[in-house]
């Protein structure tokens, strides 16, 4: 039950988080890439700045070449 209980916060941000991602951007492919380029950033630096930037500039280089 502890092991059970330890994981909730993590869930409950989860499932917070992954939807202001598809509604943050203007297409759902920018969004995709910048998921994709968060969680393998955070998988190599495990840091939430490095993250945060690359994701950013992602979904800001996808939606200028669709754009094109």
């Amino acid at each position: 039950m502890q092991s059970f209980l330890y994981y909730i916060p993590y869930a409950v941000l989860t499932t917070m988080t992954i939807p202001g991602i598809f509604y943050a951007t203007s297409s759902r492919i920018s969004a995709i890439v910048g998921l994709i380029v968060a969680i393998l950033t955070a998988l190599k630096t495990k840091s939430l700045t490095l993250v945060a930037i690359f994701a950013c500039m992602a979904v800001y280089v996808v939606e200028m070449v669709l754009k094109i």
